[in-house]
């Protein structure tokens, strides 16, 4: 069975082939780490694996997402915050709904008709190695 592009998209690595420091550059960059590459605590003391594939990163994505929304939203009806404060969650809350609905387009890509979890044609690492070739990167 040929793999679909969905398939080979959402199962691809594209950490596999850059080292440690360049998966740190890289998230020094993007905002996960600060740009003091010495700094080890918070966000800094976490790592992102080099086999992660891209349909494990956007689920992930997802849901820190959605948390956040979640948190913002909770804050906006306290009645015990400020309501000052309270607008300004309803406001932070907003882009991140419209982030989730971005984040909709690309979940119709890797799990097309299905939505986040669901189209898991091959069960275990073997099925997916026996059907791709071996070829488990999209980028050389």
């Amino acid at each position: 069975m040929t793999p679909t592009l969905s398939e080979v998209l959402r199962r691809s690595r594209p950490f596999v082939h850059l080292s440690r420091h360049a998966r740190g550059e890289l998230l020094r960059e993007y905002g996960m780490h600060s740009h003091v590459p010495e700094n080890r605590s918070g966000t800094d003391a976490f790592e992102v694996r080099e086999d992660i594939e891209v349909g494990d990163a956007f689920e992930t994505a997802t849901r820190l997402l959605r948390g956040v929304v979640a948190m913002l939203e909770m804050l906006e009806v306290a009645p015990d915050v400020p309501r000052i404060h309270r607008d300004v969650c309803g406001a932070c809350a907003s882009p991140g709904r419209q982030a989730d609905g971005a984040l909709a387009v690309i979940a119709a890509v890797l799990y097309p008709g299905n939505g986040p979890g669901a189209d898991r044609n091959f069960a275990t690492q073997a099925e997916w190695t026996a059907a791709t070739g071996g070829n488990q990167t999209l980028f050389p």
